[in-house]
């Protein structure tokens, strides 16, 4: 869900209780635009860049949620989930739903077998999220207002390019309030 031509709606999720979320995501808009929608919901985030970031980061802290992008260097979402799962419980059962650009059939089936728990394909579309948040966290999530995002993939950026990030993510608290 990053800044594109196309564009998809995202809304500003709303919850009933705070949740602490690992954002599992290389892309550095991604993160940004994630991590601002659930900010904006009143959810603490912590941010991976990978998945051996997201796993390391989960054995060091106690997580209520993992959204687990597929597709990242170093560790990809499917073995980092595999990893958690070989964690000690309660670690070992903390719920992940997988971030996606694919939506083939049998994508599905396929992130479910890894041991994720839920999937949410890019463009994220905020209601789908919201019922994945809600249906593994014990919380009431609802939507409000909407901005238009899309899916990059993932990309180096520039100084120019994270000044333009930065006066994005102004205008991103601005729009979702």
């Amino acid at each position: 869900i990053a800044v594109g031509a196309r564009g998809s709606k995202l809304a500003a999720l709303r919850t009933d209780t705070s949740l602490r979320i690992l954002v599992a995501e290389d892309n550095v808009v991604n993160q940004l635009v994630i991590k601002t929608m659930l900010e904006k919901a009143g959810h603490r985030i912590d941010i991976a860049g990978n998945g051996l970031e997201a796993v390391d980061a989960l054995v060091r802290t106690d997580f209520d949620l993992v959204l687990m992008d597929v597709n990242m260097p170093e560790m990809d979402g499917p073995t980092a989930t595999q990893r958690i799962r070989d964690l000690p419980d309660p670690k070992a059962r903390t719920p992940i739903i997988a971030l996606t650009a694919n939506a083939m059939k049998g994508d599905r089936e396929r992130m479910l077998a890894f041991g994720m728990d839920d999937y949410v394909t890019k463009p994220i579309d905020p209601a789908q999220l919201a019922e994945a948040i809600t249906r593994h966290c014990d919380v009431t999530t609802r939507l409000e207002g909407a901005v238009s995002l899309e899916d990059s993939g993932t990309e180096e950026i520039s100084d120019g390019q994270k000044s333009a990030i930065d006066d994005f993510s102004d205008s991103l608290d601005r729009l979702l309030g």
